[in-house]
């Protein structure tokens, strides 16, 4: 891909909203840009407290969800219907985009970095699902859920990060 190609890629995802925050009536749904961006933000501060390549998680996090300017945000049990051929579609994107071997690295959890990023990428939904809350919106089911799944991988962290995610879960469930 070229380079003057990419403002398209990024206005389609900063445009993009979030479909499971759709399907739930939220009325401002964050964006899959603005998540990317989210996501990559707490990968670079979990990275730093596991002793990671903050850069490389920032990456990585960047690209998580790029294809989706293509294959728009699907909902996870979709995914979940046929995991293969969507990471086959995901990858075939990042491979146009010259972004194969970094997506690869993070579907496939291959470096802490990687799986950095898969917790990041939980936490910083529910991060987002804490604030609807604070503005009223039914979204208990999505906290539950997704505390479920970062607590699940809490081993990816070393050092202090995993106490720092466990507060924050903790802070989320009981506020």
């Amino acid at each position: 891909m070229e380079l003057e190609e990419l403002p398209r890629v990024i206005d389609a995802l900063c445009r993009l909203p979030r479909i499971g925050w759709v399907n739930r009536g939220i009325s401002d749904p964050e964006t899959v840009c603005s998540h990317a961006l989210l996501t990559a933000y707490i990968a670079i501060n979990l990275a730093k407290a596991s002793g990671l390549d903050a850069g490389k998680a920032a990456l990585l996090a960047l690209i998580h969800d790029v294809a989706e300017h293509k294959l728009g945000d699907v909902v996870r049990e979709v995914r979940e219907m046929d995991m293969d051929y969507w990471r086959e579609l995901e990858q075939g994107v990042a491979n146009e985009l010259g972004l194969g071997k970094e997506f690869q690295e993070y579907s496939e959890g291959i470096s802490g970095e990687a799986r950095v990023v898969m917790i990041s990428d939980k936490l910083a939904t529910l991060l987002r699902a804490c604030r609807y809350r604070e503005q009223g919106e039914d979204v208990e089911s999505l906290i539950t859920y997704y505390s479920k799944a970062v607590k699940s991988m809490l081993s990816y962290l070393n050092g202090d990060a995993a106490a720092q995610v466990e507060a924050i879960i903790n802070s989320c469930l009981h506020a």
